[in-house]
């Protein structure tokens, strides 16, 4: 097991192209969770940490650690700049990504969730967005 310099995350190897003989199986999906908090939310109030109100540092540092850790798929929660940023970045990686705003029933808001994978692993067949305040 690996630990990523003073994040304190653990990475637990594996070779996708090598089958686990116990399983049968043909490997692991490496999945990646991150809430980058949006940077529309940055300027208010609430944030009293000065670097993480810079969006072009913060990107970067951001960017840096999701992708450090290859994922097969990567899912960002309360995220903003999708096609200015997040969309452009994930295709010079090799990864295809959709974006789901979220749903504005009691203020304007411009984040949402942004699903994205790795096209030579993945492949997209049906997106269908389920609104879970309609559930």
């Amino acid at each position: 097991m690996e630990i990523l310099g003073d994040l304190g995350r653990s990475i637990v190897p594996y070779d996708p192209t090598k089958p686990d003989l116990e399983s049968g199986t043909a490997g692991q999906l490496r999945v990646v969770s991150y809430s980058v908090y949006a940077d529309t939310r940055c300027d208010t109030a609430e944030v009293g940490h000065t670097s993480i109100k810079n969006w072009k540092v913060r990107s970067q540092r951001l960017l840096n650690e999701i992708f450090s850790y290859n994922a097969d798929v990567v899912l960002l929660q309360d995220a903003d700049h999708f096609r200015d940023f997040w969309q452009p970045r994930f295709a010079e990686r090799g990864y295809d990504a959709i974006f789901k705003q979220r749903t504005e029933t009691k203020a304007r808001h411009t984040e949402g969730v942004i699903i994205a994978y790795n096209r030579d692993n993945l492949q997209l067949f049906k997106t269908e967005f389920v609104e879970l305040n309609d559930a």
